[in-house]
């Protein structure tokens, strides 16, 4: 089984922005990859201030297991327009250049064009992670084989 990188945004992903942190979309997230190879990077602001230890051991409260964390590249803000893509392709260039990946984030300015329509897929800010977002998944990355787990979300319905 192919390996997937997971870029993983919080705020306006795994809990609706107006929410506060209650990771109550952590479940459909948590079923979506259960059953495939994906390491979780962290993209979130969330990164920032805590050491990964401390990350690692808040979010597998909600059963997510982060293995990192991108680069904080905010002091470059002003002269790097897509922040975000650019902390990631730092640390995919130091760390794995060529897994398949895609993003999971709530704000498209971090993002060029491009990588918007390759890579992220985008949820919005006052749901969090969705079924919509389950299928767009699908289709960013065919070798994430998730229609089982779909199907099997449907069912329990």
């Amino acid at each position: 089984m192919q390996k997937t990188l997971i870029f993983l945004d919080v705020d306006g992903v795994l809990h609706p922005v107006s929410t506060g942190s209650n990771f109550c979309c952590a479940p459909l997230f948590n079923a979506a990859i259960q059953n495939h190879s994906v390491d979780i990077i962290l993209i979130s602001d969330w990164r920032i201030g805590y050491s990964l230890p401390e990350i690692q051991e808040l979010f597998s409260k909600a059963g997510i297991h982060i293995m990192d964390t991108t680069p904080d590249l905010s002091s470059l803000k002003p002269k790097v327009k897509y922040i975000r893509e650019a902390e990631i392709e730092l640390w995919r260039s130091l760390n794995d250049p060529y897994t398949p990946f895609i993003v999971l984030d709530d704000n498209p300015k971090l993002f060029s064009g491009v990588y918007r329509k390759k890579h992220l897929v985008l949820t919005n800010k006052d749901i969090g992670f969705s079924e919509n977002n389950l299928q767009k998944m699908l289709t960013k990355l065919p070798e994430i084989t998730l229609a089982k787990t779909h199907t099997r979300l449907n069912k329990n319905k």
